[in-house]
């Protein structure tokens, strides 16, 4: 099966923890995408850009998780810790959505 081009993009990412948002921004810009972090939701919505939201929860339930992802319009959520390689894939999808979405409103 062929493998699609590698994608690489501009992440925000937001958690109180500053050891996780610094794991995790490592991680992710060990894959080519330019990180940016931000403390709480404040400081994410002070950046501007609206795009695709991955919730990452690391309370529990199922119903907990799909509630929030639906209350943030959540692209999509994952429940922590995460395994960097599902969620090197599913960031390359959100930034393929994202950019499919700009395309038709422009269109």
């Amino acid at each position: 099966m062929p493998r699609l081009p590698a994608v690489t993009g501009r992440i925000l990412i937001v958690d109180d923890d500053e050891r996780r948002r610094n794991a995790l921004a490592a991680m992710l810009s060990e894959c080519d995408f330019d990180t940016q972090v931000a403390s709480d939701g404040q400081e994410a919505l002070e950046r501007g850009d609206l795009t695709p939201a991955i919730a990452l929860t690391g309370f529990g339930s199922m119903e907990r998780a799909l509630s929030a992802a639906h209350d943030l319009k959540a692209f999509w959520f994952l429940e922590k810790p995460v395994e960097p390689r599902a969620f090197k894939t599913l960031l390359e999808r959100a930034i393929r959505y994202k950019k499919c979405s700009s395309l038709a409103s422009h269109s």
